[in-house]
C-alpha cells in the first residue's frame, strides 16, 4: 500500500521508514529463517549485485544519486528477505498476492475517475507510461488468480483485469499498449487451447478498440508515424545510443547506478564530434530499462541481473512440474487446492515479468518496485511450493523404509 497506491494523508508519518524498521527488528528475531532464504541462489544474486552498487557509492561521478538508488536497492531487498520469510504458507500468499492485486484495483479506479482521491498518482506511478506498465504486470496475475478461482472469485478478478485495460487506455500509452498486445499474446501461446483463445482474444480486441477514445486511438496508431526516424522515437534511440556508448567506455562495472543521466554529455558525441542534440545533455532520462542497467552497472551487474531473471525462470518451470491432476484422489484436497493455486500464479507472475521487461524497453523503470515485487513473490511461491513437495514425499520414504 506504502509502495503503490502512497495514500498522502499519512505521509508524514514516514511510514515507509516505520515499516523498514519493523522489518528489521523481526527479521532479527527470525535469524534461523532468514539463514534459509538466503541460501536460496536469488538473494545470493541480489547480494552480490548489492556489493557492486556498494562501491559504486564511493566510485560514482554523483555519489548523492549512487547512494540514493543504493538505499532504495537495500528496501527492496528487506522487503523481499521479510516477504519470504513470513509469506511461508500457502495461506498467507494467497493474503498477500489478493492484497497486492486489490491495491493496483484501488489506483486504478483512481485513475479511471480522474484521480479524486489521490492514490497512486506519485512516486513509481506518477508517471503516465510507468502507471500502464504496473497495470501491464498486475494484469496477467489476476487473469490466472481468476483462471484459478471458482465462479464468483473468477469473474472478480477477471473484472479486475478489464479494470486494469481500462486504466491503461485512460493513461494513453503507446509503450503500455505495446506490453499490453505482448502480455496478451504470451498468455495465448501459453495456453492450452490456443485457437479458441486467440478467437476470444479477437473478439474482446475488435470491442476494446471500438469503445477506446479517439484520443487514445490516435496516440498509438502515431507508433507507426514517428517510429524511430521522428518525434520522441528518434529521441528515445538517440538517447540510447548515448548510453551504449557510456556502457562501451565503462564495459566492466559502468558509471554506478543513477549516474548515466549525469554523464550523458560525456557520450553525446559520436566518433565525428557530431551529437544529434543541440544542447548539453544533462539529468535526461535515456527511457529504457535495458539502457539504464547497461550503462550504470556495465557487463557485471546486468549480467547478475539476467542471471536472476534466468534463476527465475528455472523456478517457474519446476512450479510449472507441480500438477495435481497428477495426484492421488485419496490426498488431501486442501493440499490439491494450494497445488493448484502455486502453478496458476506461477503462470501470472511469469507473465507479468514479461509485461515489464516489454514495456520497460521503453522506460527507465529498473529502480521501480515492479519488478523486484515480482520476482519477490515468484521467489516465495517458490519456496512454498518446494516445500510442499517435500512433505508430499517423505511419508512415501518412511512407509517404503
Amino acid at each position: 500500500m506504502v509502495e503503490y497506491v502512497r495514500p498522502p494523508y499519512i505521509s508524514a508519518f514516514r511510514p515507509a521508514l516505520v515499516i523498514q524498521a519493523l522489518f528489521i527488528v523481526w527479521l532479527f528475531l527470525r535469524r534461523d529463517k532468514v539463514a534459509d532464504v538466503l541460501r536460496d541462489t536469488y538473494f545470493k544474486l541480489f547480494i552480490a549485485l548489492m556489493l557492486l552498487m556498494t562501491i559504486h557509492i564511493f566510485t560514482a561521478y554523483n555519489n548523492f544519486w549512487a547512494f540514493a538508488q543504493w538505499q532504495v536497492m537495500v528496501m527492496y531487498l528487506i522487503f523481499g528477505i521479510a516477504f519470504c520469510v513470513f509469506i511461508d504458507t500457502p495461506e498467507r500468499l494467497k493474503i498477500a498476492i489478493g492484497a497486492f492485486v486489490f491495491f493496483h484495483v484501488i489506483c486504478a479506479v483512481n485513475r479511471v475517475m480522474g484521480a479524486p482521491f489521490q492514490l497512486g498518482v506519485t512516486g513509481p506511478m506518477g508517471d503516465t507510461n510507468d502507471f500502464a506498465l504496473a497495470m501491464n504486470v498486475v494484469l496477467p496475475i489476476s487473469f490466472f488468480i481468476g483462471l484459478h478461482n471458482s465462479s464468483k472469485s473468477r469473474w472478480l478478478y477477471w473484472g479486475y483485469c478489464a479494470l486494469f485495460v481500462a486504466a491503461n487506455v485512460v493513461c494513453e500509452s503507446r509503450g503500455g499498449f505495446i506490453g499490453l498486445a505482448g502480455i496478451s499474446l504470451i498468455m495465448v501461446g501459453l495456453s492450452r487451447y490456443k485457437f479458441k483463445s486467440f478467437a476470444a482474444l479477437l473478439i474482446v480486441f475488435i470491442i476494446f478498440w471500438s469503445l477506446a477514445p479517439k484520443s487514445f486511438k490516435n496516440e498509438v496508431l502515431s507508433i507507426q508515424e514517428e517510429g524511430a526516424d521522428t518525434g520522441t522515437g528518434q529521441e528515445r534511440v538517440e538517447l540510447w545510443k548515448v548510453a551504449w556508448r557510456g556502457y562501451l567506455a565503462n564495459p566492466v562495472i559502468g558509471v554506478g547506478q543513477g549516474n548515466i543521466a549525469f554523464r550523458l554529455a560525456d557520450y553525446q558525441y559520436d566518433q565525428s564530434g557530431k551529437s544529434f542534440f543541440h544542447r548539453q545533455l544533462w539529468a535526461r532520462s535515456v527511457h529504457s530499462v535495458y539502457f539504464t542497467a547497461l550503462p550504470e552497472l556495465g557487463t557485471v551487474g546486468f549480467g547478475i541481473w539476467i542471471w536472476m531473471l534466468v534463476n527465475l525462470y528455472k523456478k517457474f518451470k519446476m512450479m510449472k512440474k507441480i500438477n495435481p491432476e497428477n495426484d492421488d484422489e485419496d490426498d488431501d484436497p486442501a493440499v490439491r487446492e494450494h497445488k493448484a493455486y502455486i502453478r496458476q500464479l506461477g503462470f501470472g507472475l511469469l507473465i507479468g515479468t514479461c509485461g515489464y521487461l516489454i514495456s520497460g524497453i521503453f522506460l527507465s523503470a529498473f529502480y521501480y518496485p515492479n519488478i523486484w515485487t515480482l520476482t519477490t513473490m515468484m521467489t516465495a511461491n517458490y519456496l512454498i511450493g518446494k516445500r510442499m513437495e517435500e512433505h508430499a514425499v517423505e511419508p512415501q520414504i518412511h512407509n517404503e523404509s
